[in-house]
């Protein structure tokens, strides 16, 4: 996971599977095709690892292509037979399409002029709106399935980025999940499409400047053939595009030997960020996904000429975890002994020594976003697990204020323009969905924008969430929230879902979506366990799962599922774990651990294979989370929380669905493959370990809402079937696999 992202829609989660009664007569086999077996073991400071399916690693192998489309169709037919998916397909459907409307990234100029992404209900995608106020009409500029080919994954918005006046607009193009994206521009006032285009991007953003015809970006270093694949996204460099040209004649602004005497590694993501009114460039580096910033500022005027002269914002002791610019003073989120902080400088004198502190918050505080508006800097402050608008007034003799929002629960700041005031936000909670909400620092209130409408299922009074502590074996309270229908009986009996990540410093803040009435509407349970790697307590709860603790991230994620059982909401019969990409540490682990105490898992994407990771191009940028094993304590660490090493043989393994996008640019699909291969040849316990394939996208699955609806419903109808609920079994012959096999 690279720069600021985060995970997909987190409410989605859940398994699949199916039957294979009638099958074995219809020609489909019993068990998916088995994978041969090659010895093979690599030396870590003289311990031999077995890896007996290393070769899978080449996805390039055609015999490795075809065992797993192979185990892709098994997986297909098997998920197609459950009975009851295409019933749960159109209710998962009816309550998808519930919600009006979907709002992802919204951004507002002056004069109330909005730009933002909005998936409409029966849409199957995300498409780029302008509106003049909220009164006004939505006017569309981009519907990215314009750019949709024959043959072609379906194309998707990655970003976009409106000059300062409005009148263009700068926007991604991305296909089938690769992570790559062609810059477009268009002309906001006329929807006419520019000529500009720009690939090999991949770290897609457009910085305009002021004349509003010029923007940076960055761009990847051409991959030389015969390069190492750990290169790829290696040396990108920042380039200034004026509209008109070609972006063969960019000129590089900041990048790796683009700047004489700056240091940037290979592996940095270098940046330029400007505002609007401001003289001043900040150059930003930031090392894989580090979330520790080097920042840069030089005159405006001076970048791109033989005389800019960068000067370091700090020193090299400073730690920058985000930053925002407003006039020629930049606004800083550090990271200190005493907990983060937040700072201003003069772009003029960067030097630590002149910094003017404005909040220090406790060690175990956190913010999840900063912004600068015309009136204040507002944060989106996190403390105990709970998020809070604050509003930070630039003249220190005003009060700070926490502004008193609606209801409790998340609140995620938009990008903000320095030239409007007051803060534009998205609130949801455990039981509330998403809405859009306006503070307005003139009359102080928080009004409820349009912009995200209210579904008919998106306020359920019958939902209940409450959050609670569960005691490691060390003595650490991890926090777990737990979410069902009132009236809820702590008697055992009640399917079961955990979900964790615990990687980033991501947080699992609060949201609700109407689809999760398919799991509590049959008296399941949502728990969601808050381990230590992950955001909720700060960055020092984030650096206690990093690196050499790594392994406490599943430890947590165990204290949790034994917390569920001996709390009587469930038993280890109805107990089902899921996460995806960098959470794979989670639940591969938890079923490595301790296999008796899930009886299903489902993992998206997962990293599983920790000692391999870093041989890609994404492994690489990860090592600032996750360490090397270039040293002893790092090696150790990373084989504490491999899945794929702690599979053993003759175990009664849950039933695993692994589900892969083989265009995914961040966890290489060859790690599910092996974990499927070794979990399919090790497990004794009957239950199914499925291998589900997805051709066409990347990391996170779905390019589409249609993609997103369907996955859903495989994974769900796996649960369900494996965890025995009526109207998802299949008929008892002796060729199926029964919900009821003793785990």
């Amino acid at each position: 996971m690279l720069g600021k992202g985060g995970i997909r829609r987190l409410a989605l989660l859940l398994g699949l599977l199916a039957m294979g009664t009638a099958a074995g007569a219809q020609g489909m086999p019993r068990k998916p095709p088995p994978a041969p077996v090659q010895p093979f073991s690599r030396d870590f400071y003289g311990m031999k690892i077995s890896d007996p399916y290393h070769y899978m690693d080449n996805l390039k192998d055609p015999k490795v292509r075809a065992w797993i489309n192979s185990q892709g169709q098994y997986t297909r037919a098997r998920l197609d037979r459950i009975p009851g998916r295409a019933k749960l397909l159109a209710e998962v459907t009816k309550l998808d399409e519930s919600e009006p409307a979907r709002v992802g990234q919204v951004v507002v100029l002056p004069g109330d002029l909005f730009f933002y992404l909005d998936e409409i209900a029966g849409e199957n995608t995300y498409r780029l709106y302008r509106r003049d106020g909220l009164s006004g009409k939505p006017g569309l500029l981009v519907d990215p399935m314009a750019f949709n080919e024959p043959g072609r994954p379906p194309a998707t918005i990655s970003f976009f980025s409106p000059s300062p006046d409005g009148h263009y607009v700068a926007f991604g193009i991305s296909r089938g999940g690769t992570g790559m994206t062609t810059i477009h521009v268009v002309d906001a006032r006329t929807g006419q499409p520019l000529p500009d285009t720009i690939s090999d991007v991949r770290f897609p953003a457009a910085a305009w400047l002021p004349d509003g015809h010029s923007f940076f970006y960055n761009r990847l270093a051409p991959h030389k053939p015969g390069a190492p694949a750990t290169a790829k996204y290696e040396r990108s460099r920042v380039y200034l595009h004026e509209l008109g040209t070609s972006p063969a004649d960019d000129l590089p602004i900041l990048g790796a030997g683009v700047v004489p005497g700056m240091k940037i590694a290979a592996t940095d993501i270098p940046w330029v960020d400007i505002a609007p009114g401001s003289r001043y460039a900040v150059g930003v580096l930031e090392n894989g996904v580090s979330h520790t910033l080097v920042l840069y500022t030089a005159p405006l005027q001076q970048v791109g000429t033989s005389q800019v002269h960068w000067q370091r914002v700090g020193d090299s002791q400073t730690h920058i975890l985000d930053y925002s610019l407003r006039g020629n003073r930049l606004y800083l989120l550090v990271a200190g002994r005493e907990g983060p902080a937040v700072a201003n400088v003069s772009l003029a004198k960067p030097s630590v020594y002149d910094w003017g502190l404005m909040l220090q918050l406790s060690p175990y505080a956190g913010v999840t976003g900063m912004q600068a508006a015309s009136d204040a800097i507002y944060l989106s402050e996190l403390h105990n697990g709970n998020i809070s608008l604050v509003r930070l007034p630039y003249d220190a003799a005003q009060e700070i204020k926490r502004v008193k929002l609606p209801f409790a629960g998340n609140v995620h700041l938009y990008p903000q323009d320095p030239r409007v005031s007051g803060a534009l936000v998205m609130l949801s909670s455990w039981t509330r969905a998403p809405s859009i909400y306006r503070y307005d620092p003139q009359t102080h209130s928080v009004i409820h924008t349009d912009l995200w409408p209210t579904g008919p299922y998106d306020d359920p009074k019958n939902v209940v969430a409450i959050n609670v502590n569960a005691l490691s074996a060390n003595g650490v309270l991890v926090p777990l929230t737990i979410v069902y229908k009132r009236g809820t009986q702590r008697d055992g009996t009640h399917p079961t879902l955990l979900i964790g990540y615990g990687s980033y410093s991501v947080v699992l803040a609060p949201v609700y979506t109407p689809l999760w009435r398919v799991w509590l509407d049959r008296g399941g349970v949502l728990a969601f366990a808050h381990v230590r790697g992950g955001g909720e307590y700060g960055a020092l709860w984030r650096f206690e799962g990093s690196k050499v603790g790594l392994a406490s991230r599943f430890h947590d994620y165990l204290t949790c599922a034994q917390y569920l059982v001996d709390q009587g909401y469930t038993t280890p019969r109805l107990l089902a774990g899921m996460s995806g990409s960098a959470g794979a540490i989670l639940v591969g682990r938890a079923i490595t651990a301790r296999p008796h105490l899930f009886r299903a898992v489902v993992i998206e994407s997962g990293l599983l294979d920790l000692l391999g990771y870093q041989r890609t191009a994404n492994g690489v940028m990860n090592v600032p989370e996750f360490g090397s094993t270039k040293t002893l304590a790092g090696f150790d660490a990373l084989y504490s929380v491999s899945s794929y090493n702690h599979v053993q043989p003759h175990v009664r393994y849950p039933a695993v669905l692994l589900e892969v996008g083989m265009n995914d640019p961040r966890v290489g699909p060859w790690q599910s493959a092996k974990m499927a291969a070794r979990l399919q040849a090790d497990t004794t316990s009957n239950l199914p370990v499925l291998l589900g394939v997805h051709r066409r996208v990347g990391h996170f699955l779905a390019s589409t809402a249609e993609q997103e609806r369907k996955l859903f419903t495989d994974e769900m109808s796996f649960l369900f079937w494996q965890l025995g609920l009526p109207g998802f079994q299949p008929a008892a012959t002796p060729m199926t696999e029964s919900a009821t096999a003793k785990n």
